[in-house]
């Protein structure tokens, strides 16, 4: 898929996270991603009300710290049986850390997601307030890396560890500027357009 505010690069078949503090500016830019985004997409969203616009493409939670709830959310992620490519183009996991964090193993399906995303077509989006909330395997696994305004000493050393550079950057950020990593490189952008409510999803903007 294409995203008009990073219009250069194309996150199809692609791992990535964007990792920001409360309040930085990554929700704006995840409702951006979504507007821009294919139409088959499922969102993993245990807040109240922050996708509930996405109507049944939104997947709440009855129980957020389950592994069972992440599983069953995450089993028609694969292929149906005879074909070869997900039923979706995009999963979007917001605020399921306690799934993927460092001090615990990953659940089944997010190990086969990991492993085989890519072979199935399917973007994979983690959304994460620190670098270090995100398991070591998941983040070896990135193609990209979005980070806000970062101020712990072990986040800056773990963006250093991808990037020479990064973790310093993304210190010294002002506020809702955000870096962008891929490939070995990053570039510094400002700040996304605030977000003004329900959008219609794949709507390109032609102002």
């Amino acid at each position: 898929m294409k995203v008009s505010l990073l219009s250069e690069f194309d996150f199809t078949a692609t791992q990535g996270a964007i990792c920001g503090p409360r309040k930085s500016g990554k929700t704006s830019l995840s409702h951006e991603l979504i507007r821009n985004a294919p139409s088959r997409l499922a969102v993993w969203d245990p807040s109240p009300r922050e996708y509930a616009y996405l109507g049944n493409r939104r997947y709440q939670p009855r129980t957020a710290d389950s592994p069972d709830e992440i599983n069953k959310f995450l089993a028609g992620a694969g292929p149906a049986q005879g074909r070869e490519s997900s039923p979706y183009d995009l999963i979007i996991l917001d605020d399921a850390t306690q799934h993927m964090s460092t001090r615990k193993d990953l659940p089944p399906a997010v190990r086969e997601m990991r492993a085989r995303s890519r072979h199935w077509g399917l973007s994979v989006i983690y959304i994460v307030h620190r670098p270090v909330d995100l398991h070591p395997a998941l983040f070896a696994q990135l193609d990209w890396l979005i980070t806000f305004r970062q101020s712990g000493d072990n986040d800056i050393r773990k963006l250093e560890s991808m990037c020479r550079g990064l973790g310093r950057a993304a210190a010294a950020l002002p506020p809702h500027h955000f870096a962008f990593y891929t490939f070995g490189e990053y570039s510094l952008h400002s700040p996304v357009p605030e977000w003004r409510g329900p959008v219609e999803v794949g709507a390109v903007d032609e102002s």
